[in-house]
């Protein structure tokens, strides 16, 4: 009976000891090594204080919005042009003509009064050699607004690189009819004269610009 009752105070002893081991393990388990997920957390907070700025100072050159926009503006390739059309046909020369005086037409229609395209369409007859239908664009522009200084210019040195002397003379004389301050008109028909060499008809130009008495500068030119 006394070897029985000892052999089962050590078993009740063993087992209180395992039991006291095992609360030691579940406590190590739960303060122990830290879980993945808490690996990853304190990783992350390390990065990030190792991306934190340190120098926080302006940069002594400042970018704007403006140059950042200029220099995308630059770096954008530029629209490719239509290649040039080279027309050796006759027929195909009459279509293109065409549709091109339609589309100045059809853009003066729906605006009359836009003096840049009378002019454009004007200039793009003189480079056709079609200087009857330039002439009649011009007089048609002047119709819409006969105090455009632009006009006459254009107008007169179209005959002027011509050579169409007599047809300019038209022109600066009726310029100056019509304007007679602008000064402009004046010097480049005088000028004209002078490049002829007809001295005489540059001296009647001057006079005939002296009577509207113009500024001293125009009096200086002529002496």
């Amino acid at each position: 009976v006394k070897v029985g009752v000892g052999r089962g105070a050590r078993l009740h002893v063993w087992f209180l000891k395992m039991e006291k081991q095992k609360k030691v393990v579940d406590r190590l388990m739960t303060k122990g090594e830290p879980t993945q997920a808490a690996n990853d957390r304190s990783n992350m907070r390390g990065f990030h204080s190792m991306a934190r700025v340190k120098n926080k100072q302006p940069a002594p050159v400042q970018i704007t919005a403006e140059q950042i926009l200029r220099e995308a503006k630059e770096r954008q390739e530029e629209d490719p042009k239509p290649p040039k059309q080279k027309i050796t046909d006759p027929d195909e020369l009459a279509d293109y003509r065409q549709r091109k005086r339609k589309e100045f037409e059809d853009g003066i229609r729906r605006n009359r009064n836009a003096i840049p395209l009378w002019v454009k369409y004007a200039m793009w007859e003189e480079t056709q050699l079609e200087f009857d239908r330039a002439r009649s664009v011009w007089e048609r522009a002047l119709e819409i607004d006969s105090r455009n200084v632009t006009i006459w210019l254009k107008y007169a040195e179209m005959e002027m690189r011509h050579r169409n002397i007599n047809r300019a003379r038209n022109i600066w004389d009726r310029a100056v009819a019509i304007l007679p301050r602008v000064d402009q008109f004046w010097y480049k028909y005088a000028y004209m004269e002078e490049m002829l060499g007809n001295v005489a008809g540059a001296r009647q130009i001057y006079d005939r610009w002296m009577e509207w008495v113009p500024a001293d500068n125009a009096r200086t030119s002529y002496i």
